[in-house]
């Protein structure tokens, strides 16, 4: 041992590499005592390491400490044009960043002819051994670390705090801590890591990540790392384009050995998989999905009922809406209206005794219905509809994901009821369930996207984040959050939120509303009336409509007025028709209390047509004005009105005054709090007296003299 410091006495312990814990994917680094930068506290223990101080080490050189970092793949370009799968392995190449995103044009490494044939191991950020640096980066690679690549271990799918508690499970394995090891449905063998002989002898544990790659032996798996757990080499990214035809034996046995494939289905048998061309995932059944909500749920119907008076599948799905248990079973309601169910995504087909399709047997029960058979039904039940269903909207989500006005709308089109209210989800046609937010991204198809989630869905590869540049065309903020996140445009308008001012292909000048005065800008707010009370004394159609005035909040809610004439209406636009009591119809609740006019009842009047001649109307808002001065949402419900069109567009709003500058619009409230002009006129507010240009010349009315609006 000459030359060489004692560690300690007896034989030396075998380190653990990072690999054979399992450690969050979390980039908080720590210097060790070995002088080398770990990507987290855990790592560094699993190493059998430790702590120098927090953060990374304070190195004279790059080559003198060695980096460990996680193998989460989150693509970063660096100054020397190399894509890194994440900020620290960029750090751990002493590389600047140039953006967030893989690099677009790969650095051409000037390789020397041939490179040296000397054996030190290198990792590339691409998970391959190459042979020394130099074999490495001819292939335009950048360096993981110093060695062999060890394996990847992939992330447990279920949410457990990042602490390293090792504990050893009975198969063997060393589970970071108490909770990832029962997550695995592994018992406890004992506290501390395991005496393990070999890293071969753990299994893989995948995340449920799509990112569909394409094996040797044809078989498409959900990602590489699932490729890898079943020792199959990659063939190309992307799924398979020809599924291979397993050959099955006629039947297969009839024995249940449950096996979990990568589509999340359990088969009974590893055959009952293969004959379907899925690929495995794991032995044993399936055990959990991730949802929408990012609750890992099991897809069972074993209903308990909530202590807010709903079912829920099962217990998770309640405790994941934060619910505590009443009792186990369905809740005892008085009829299946005074509850609402909530059911998992899983798509396992059942046929009720209407004749509906429902997605799985916890929706059919939802529904009061009995079984009629497991699998679709063969011919969709016809819904006896009303000519035409009511236009009103209360809305309801069918089980095809699709939200309907009404449940007439939905019954019409042979489709269950899911929930009330809107789809909390968009389903798109390839069976993608994304989240309703609003993070822009532009495809490389030129066309912006709502989230990566529903870009992904359409089969399109990220161009940038944010929004294309290109405008395009204006579709219809139906699409867009009913949220007020207002943002200025490069136009100088107010939008509720950035969705709004993309639809309509303008570049956002900064976040929050346009500074500039009132007078000279206008805004975009959504079509929803949630009327609130402005300081001023008048009822505003939503948050939107009053900020866009300068006016701040009174209260939630109309105002109290002694009289509805007493203060201004100002109405959004949403297309909600009522009827009067005047046999009119009014766009909106707002307007048509504007007008004094009682409510007859919800939805367009009723106007008696010949039993041939029943309209059934698109939804589509194409507004024109009819003579009778009422906006219609298209010519069909004007004409189905029994009105004739005045001209395209929205009525003109009727205010005291209404004046075009060169500038903008002026338009004033119907509130007469007289001031005399210096042109002898007396006139209803400062408002309508500044909008003629006229300056005041006192407060109240004109001495002698006539009265304007």
């Amino acid at each position: 041992m000459e030359g060489v410091a004692l560690a300690y006495a007896g034989d030396c312990k075998a380190k653990r590499s990072a690999d054979e814990c399992a450690c969050p994917m979390i980039y908080m680094p720590v210097c060790g005592k070995d002088g080398h930068t770990h990507s987290n506290d855990c790592t560094m223990k699993c190493s059998g390491v430790e702590l120098a101080h927090e953060g990374e080490c304070k190195a004279t050189s790059s080559a003198e400490h060695v980096c460990i970092c996680t193998m989460e793949y989150n693509p970063v370009c660096g100054t020397d044009s190399i894509t890194y799968t994440n900020e620290c392995a960029l750090k751990c190449n002493g590389v600047q960043l140039e953006h967030t995103g893989p690099c677009h044009t790969p650095k051409v490494f000037d390789c020397p002819e041939p490179c040296p044939r000397t054996y030190v191991p290198v990792c590339g950020t691409d998970a391959v051994t190459y042979t020394n640096e130099c074999e490495m980066k001819c292939r335009s690679v950048a360096l993981a670390y110093a060695g062999e690549c060890k394996a990847k271990r992939s992330a447990d799918e279920c949410a457990c705090p990042m602490i390293y508690m090792p504990a050893c499970g009975k198969d063997g394995q060393t589970y970071s801590n108490d909770c990832t090891m029962k997550c695995s449905g592994v018992e406890l063998a004992h506290e501390g890591e395991c005496k393990a002989t070999s890293s071969a002898e753990h299994a893989c544990i995948c995340t449920m990540e799509y990112n569909p790659v394409c094996g040797t032996d044809s078989i498409t798996y959900t990602n590489e790392c699932a490729l890898k757990c079943n020792g199959v080499q990659l063939e190309h990214t992307g799924p398979c384009y020809t599924p291979k035809v397993f050959d099955c034996p006629e039947p297969c046995p009839q024995t249940y050995v449950p096996v979990c494939g990568t589509d999340g289905v359990t088969y009974a048998n590893e055959c009952e998989m293969k004959c379907r061309s899925v690929a495995l995932a794991y032995a044993g059944e399936c055990k959990a999905k991730r949802s929408a909500d990012e609750c890992a749920c099991p897809m069972i119907y074993m209903p308990v009922c909530g202590k807010d008076g709903q079912i829920y599948s099962n217990d998770c799905t309640m405790k994941c809406s934060g619910v505590e248990l009443a009792h186990e079973g369905e809740c005892k309601a008085t009829s299946s209206a005074e509850h609402a169910c909530i059911c998992t995504m899983e798509y396992n087909p059942v046929c009720g005794t209407d004749s509906i399709t429902y997605t799985n047997e916890c929706a059919l029960k939802c529904n009061g219905v009995q079984l009629e058979h497991t699998g679709p039904c063969h011919t969709p039940k016809v819904f006896d509809c009303p000519e035409p269903c009511p236009q009103t909207y209360v809305p309801v989500c069918g089980t095809d994901g699709v939200t309907y006005a009404n449940e007439c709308e939905m019954k019409c089109r042979g489709v269950a009821l899911a929930y009330a209210g809107e789809c909390k989800a968009k389903r798109s046609a390839d069976g993608c369930v994304c989240p309703t937010v609003y993070m822009p991204v532009c495809g490389k198809d030129g066309q912006t996207y709502d989230n990566d989630c529903t870009m992904k869905c359409s089969g399109v590869q990220l161009e940038h984040t944010g929004p294309c540049h290109t405008p395009k065309e204006f579709s219809s903020p139906d699409n867009c959050p009913r949220v007020y996140e207002p943002v200025c445009g490069t136009d100088h308008v107010t939008y509720a939120n950035e969705c709004e001012m993309n639809l309509r292909g303008v570049v956002m000048a900064y976040a929050g509303e346009c500074k500039a005065k009132r007078s000279t800008n206008r805004c975009v707010c959504p079509m929803i009336y949630m009327p609130v009370c402005g300081n001023d004394g008048q009822t505003y159609g939503n948050v939107c409509a009053m900020k866009c005035n300068g006016v701040e909040l009174a209260h939630e809610g109309e105002c109290k007025a002694t009289s509805f004439a007493e203060h201004a209406c100002i109405c959004t636009m949403e297309f909600k028709p009522v009827c009067g009591t005047d046999g009119h119809t009014y766009g909106n609740e707002c307007a048509l209390k504007c007008k004094g006019v009682a409510l007859a009842h919800m939805g367009e009047c009723k106007v008696k047509r010949a039993a041939e001649n029943v309209c059934i109307c698109p939804y589509n808002y194409e507004p024109v004005c009819g003579k009778d001065s009422n906006t219609y949402s298209n010519t069909c419900t004007m004409k189905c009105s029994g009105a004739e069109m005045d001209y395209q567009g929205e009525c003109k709003q009727i205010v005291p005054m209404i004046k075009e500058t060169e500038d903008a619009p002026c338009i004033c409230t119907f509130l007469y709090q007289p001031v005399c002009g210096q042109d002898g006129q007396t006139y209803g507010n400062m408002c309508n007296m500044e909008c003629l240009q006229v300056k005041l010349a006192h407060q109240g009315e004109c001495a002698s003299a006539t009265t304007k609006p």
